[in-house]
């Protein structure tokens, strides 16, 4: 049962160490034209399922 509790301690502290330091790689993207920069030359395609 000890054993348990701190594996489940470990990953706990793992995921929110995890989620702090992604959460400081984002940067928002506000603005008409910093948006517009931004999605510059993105294409998104797709195939419908009849063809």
């Amino acid at each position: 049962m000890r054993l348990k509790l701190t594996t489940m301690t470990i990953i706990l502290i793992v995921m929110a160490l995890v989620s702090i330091v992604q959460g400081a790689e984002w940067e928002p993207v506000t603005g008409e034209e910093n948006l517009r920069n931004f999605m510059s030359g993105i294409k998104a395609e797709r195939t419908l399922p009849s063809g």
